[in-house]
C-alpha cells in the first residue's frame, strides 16, 4: 500500500493539528499519527508537549524514537513498530506500559536498544514491558529538566458571593 508522507490540516480545525510530522491534537498533548517520513531512517523525536501517543500511532518503516519524559501514556504505540531499533526514553522513572507497547519482533530480529537516563538502568530492567529490552538497556542519557514545558500552576480564590478570580501563583503575592 501507499504510505502517507504529507497531510495538510486547516489551521482553523479546532481538533486536529500537524506539528512537523506528526497528527497531533489541537494542544499538542497527543500524538493520533506519526507520518512517514522521505527519509531513509524513520527517526522519531516527539514534540516535549506530549503527554499520549495512541495505540498504533507510529507505522512499520519507524527505526528509532526519541520519548520525551512528558509522556505519561504509549499503550501500543509501537505495537506496528517491527522495525524499530533503538528507543531513547527520558523518562527518570519508566512510565507504565505493558508488553503489547512494543512490537514482538524487535526483541527477537532486531535486538532492540533502550537507551535511558543514567542512574535509572535498573528501574527500567524491572518495569513491566520495559524489562523485555533487558541486556540492551543503556544508561547514557543526561537528565534535563528543561526538556519538560514550563507548568503553570493556578489558584483560583472565592469571594464571599461565589465569584472566583483564577491567577498564576507567582501572581499572588500576599493576601
Amino acid at each position: 500500500g501507499a504510505l502517507v508522507s504529507n497531510i495538510t490540516i486547516d489551521q482553523n480545525n479546532p481538533w486536529l493539528k500537524v506539528y512537523k510530522r506528526y497528527i497531533t491534537n489541537k494542544a499538542q498533548t497527543r500524538v493520533l499519527v506519526a507520518l512517514n517520513s522521505p527519509q531513509t531512517d524513520y527517526s522519531y523525536g516527539i514534540p516535549n508537549t506530549v503527554i499520549k501517543l495512541e495505540p498504533k500511532s507510529f507505522g512499520t518503516g519507524t527505526k528509532s524514537v526519541t520519548i520525551p519524559s512528558s509522556v505519561l501514556e504509549m499503550e501500543g504505540a509501537f505495537s506496528n513498530c517491527s522495525r524499530l531499533s533503538l528507543v531513547k526514553c527520558n523518562a527518570i522513572v519508566p512510565p507504565v506500559i505493558t508488553d503489547a507497547t512494543f512490537n514482538d519482533a524487535i526483541f527477537s530480529s532486531v535486538n532492540a536498544k533502550l537507551y535511558v537516563p543514567n542512574g535509572c538502568e535498573t528501574q527500567y530492567a524491572n518495569a513491566p514491558g520495559w524489562r523485555r529490552f533487558a541486556g540492551n538497556i543503556y544508561g547514557s542519557l543526561e537528565y534535563n529538566p528543561d526538556d519538560m514545558p514550563p507548568v503553570v500552576y493556578n489558584m483560583t480564590v472565592h469571594r464571599n458571593d461565589g465569584q472566583g478570580i483564577t491567577k498564576d501563583v507567582k501572581e499572588i503575592g500576599s493576601m
